[in-house]
């Protein structure tokens, strides 16, 4: 489903700016719009009651691909993001690298399909939390694929079909890989 629409992941510069390409991360991302298919509506709707939080609070989700080397260094997702849920796609080898680490709690996580690490970014007086800054460490070997399902702290645009005729257009954040 993603396959012609990676693009350079973009690193979010200041609240409500642009994401931009740098050298703090070097993986490829695909965008999906709000169900994009049947199999991506269901997994919208799967994260949101696992997270505990409407649908209406669920970002696009956000594939990522690691190939040897990339990697994301260590950052936060953000104050206006509540809850992060990061599935892995596929498992790879014990010694392959390309672990989700923790520096702040000494966890990290491998990846395992069909696996997911969930977290609050925010304190409960709406704080960012510090100790969850984390990295996604470069494979050595084989290809990390995840997703990112980020809950924003305000509601997002409506999903679906608006008057029951006319469905929602979220643009999708990497039209560039489209449209090669």
């Amino acid at each position: 489903l993603a396959e012609n629409m990676w693009a350079p992941s973009g690193v979010q510069v200041g609240k409500n700016q642009l994401r931009q390409v740098t050298e703090a991360r070097t993986s490829y991302s695909c965008i999906f719009q709000p169900g994009h298919t049947e199999m991506v509506a269901a997994i919208e709707q799967r994260v949101a009651h696992l997270a505990g939080i409407s649908l209406d609070y669920l970002e696009q989700l956000a594939l990522v691909r690691y190939k040897p080397g990339q990697f994301f260094s260590t950052h936060h997702d953000g104050d206006h993001r509540s809850k992060t849920v990061f599935i892995y796609l596929n498992d790879l080898a014990e010694d392959a690298g390309g672990e989700t680490v923790f520096p702040n709690l000494g966890v990290q996580f491998a990846p395992r399909r069909g696996c997911a690490v969930i977290w609050n970014n925010i304190l409960p007086d709406g704080a960012e939390d510090s100790r969850l800054v984390h990295a996604g460490v470069a494979p050595l070997k084989g290809v990390k694929y995840g997703v990112n399902c980020f809950f924003n702290t305000q509601p997002l645009k409506v999903r679906g079909v608006i008057d029951g005729v006319n469905p929602v257009e979220v643009p999708l954040a990497n039209r560039e890989a489209q449209e090669r």
